[in-house]
């Protein structure tokens, strides 16, 4: 079962359009039983205009749905940054020992995969906040990540990224089902995030 998110937004305006003229078409019939009919419209109204705020749609495959609608959403955002574009990665960059065993992991393990890009994301992270001499040894990966930022090391677009590709690798890494195709979406970035942070250093 498949959603559109973009249209969501378009729900609550059109479905308290109708409500409205529901309820004042009402108001002409009085014989209509007012209690059940306003309640119903009142109670879709509100529904409506708190469909665009829910994060996850809670269908067959939601969390699945998210993963997608993210990895298009690193895919855009990489587009935009200084990172090389992840469709060029393997294609232009001779892979690392740790890339190419990551890419045939994915095979069989999707979730492992995605774990296995997290680690090397920090591992880097912790590498430049060295490198910079900064006192992070034993700080947190959003902490190093946050630092970094702030001391306008890693911009904001890539600041983005990171933070996006570092939520995904976690759900990975917390048993959440990542398809194998939504994963190699995701890891095709990670890689390009990784030859970003390797310039840093």
């Amino acid at each position: 079962m498949s959603l559109n998110i973009k249209y969501l937004k378009y729900i609550g305006p059109i479905v308290t359009f109708v409500g409205i003229i529901l309820i004042a078409a009402h108001a002409f019939f009085p014989e209509i039983t007012i209690d059940n009919i306003t309640l119903a419209l009142v109670i879709i109204i509100i529904f409506a205009w708190l469909i665009p705020h829910v994060q996850t749609i809670k269908l067959l495959g939601g969390t699945e749905l998210t993963l997608r609608n993210m990895a298009t959403k690193l895919e855009e955002d990489s587009a935009r940054s200084e990172l090389i574009q992840p469709q060029r990665v393997l294609v232009e960059a001779p892979p690392s020992k740790e890339e190419s065993s990551r890419w045939n992991l994915l095979q069989s393990d999707p979730n492992l995969a995605l774990a296995s890009l997290r680690i090397d994301i920090e591992k880097v992270l912790r590498q430049i906040a060295e490198a910079k001499k900064l006192s992070l040894e034993s700080a947190p990966l959003r902490r190093i990540l946050n630092t970094l930022h702030n001391k306008l090391i890693i911009p904001d677009k890539e600041y983005s990224i990171l933070t996006d590709v570092i939520n995904v690798c976690n759900r990975a890494v917390h048993a959440e089902t990542v398809e194998l195709q939504t994963a190699s979406r995701i890891l095709d970035v990670g890689e390009a995030v990784l030859i970003f942070l390797n310039s840093l250093k």
